[in-house]
């Protein structure tokens, strides 16, 4: 019988996640491909050296270190192709100053080492702060959407400074004491963080103790899954009443088809009843189909790759 390879999936589907995430942060499209050879490497390298008799065994989450001329060679008509528009005079080194680029923007999580024989560095990943990483900035994304740009600074200056009272919060993220009172209340009720006593004395009188806030950013990770897991829900229900209403329109999805391989020109098109209600419909289920895929990729990203010392024997 045939399994799925879960392991095999997840290491893709990382490998995918760090790849935009860090193109992404660094501005160029030429990162995706160098950062690709590199996780593919990896992965190619666990395959080959593991039998994976358990498809939900996590993969590794150190990378193992790739010299970056190998990177260079695979990736090298897509850094030729990035490389057109910088007015370069030699390709490896505009490759060279793209993987420094990379390894400063990382913040230690892609590293470099000095090696002799090739003439580049080489180059390894820490997967597992890649991912902490690009969970954080999907759980912030949540946290601006639902409290605004004043909850998103709360938040962030909380996860700097590791835990402050209600006072500190308010003058260090400059905002007026009601306001970051409200902000931080909220936040705590939607279970974005947490409230703790500190108190001065042994008698934990309430004039002697401090109220700190704290993120727990495992329990953070927990409210965002459930969020987007609501949120999928309710995204597929109206992708199946959408997907009802077009089976009501059978004979112009016919028509619509001809229209697409050319067999009636769009005046005809236009005189077919319903190719309006048709096309909108069909236009909406687009924007849900996109919709869906990246909340699902939230979702997957929040519940699917769990850390490696909590995993428990399927």
């Amino acid at each position: 019988w045939f399994t799925i390879n879960w392991n095999y999936f997840l290491q893709f589907f990382r490998s995918e996640l760090i790849c935009e995430y860090w193109a992404d942060k660094c501005q160029l499209e030429v990162v995706k491909p160098i950062l690709r050879v590199l996780c593919e490497t990896n992965i190619n390298h666990d395959v080959s050296t593991k039998s994976y008799s358990d498809p939900f065994e996590l993969p590794s989450t150190s990378g193992r270190a790739v010299n970056a001329r190998t990177i260079f060679d695979e990736a090298r008509q897509e850094v030729v192709k990035a490389a057109e528009g910088h007015n370069v005079d030699k390709i490896d080194k505009f490759f060279e100053q793209v993987v420094n680029v990379i390894v400063r923007l990382s913040d230690g999580v892609i590293r470099s080492s000095e090696t002799g024989h090739t003439g580049m560095v080489d180059l390894d990943i820490d997967f597992d702060a890649a991912i902490r990483r690009i969970k954080r900035r999907c759980m912030l994304q949540q946290v601006k959407a639902e409290h605004g740009l004043e909850g998103l600074r709360i938040v962030n200056l909380l996860l700097e400074k590791q835990a402050l009272e209600e006072k500190q919060v308010g003058d260090m993220a400059m905002l007026p004491p009601k306001l970051a009172r409200t902000r931080l209340y909220k936040l705590l009720a939607d279970g974005y963080l947490v409230l703790e006593e500190a108190p001065k004395k042994a008698d934990m009188h309430p004039s002697f103790t401090l109220f700190l806030f704290r993120v727990n950013e495992e329990m953070m990770e927990r409210v965002v899954a459930a969020s987007a897991l609501k949120a999928l829900l309710n995204l597929r229900i109206r992708h199946r009443s959408c997907k009802d209403d077009q089976a009501k329109y059978e004979e112009v999805r016919e028509e619509v088809q001809k229209f697409e391989q050319g067999a009636i020109t769009a005046l005809e098109l236009k005189k077919v009843q319903g190719v309006r209600p048709y096309l909108k419909l069909s236009h909406y289920v687009e924007l849900l189909d996109k919709a869906i895929l990246d909340v699902d990729t939230t979702v997957l990203l929040l519940t699917g790759i769990p850390e490696q010392e909590q995993v428990e024997e399927v």
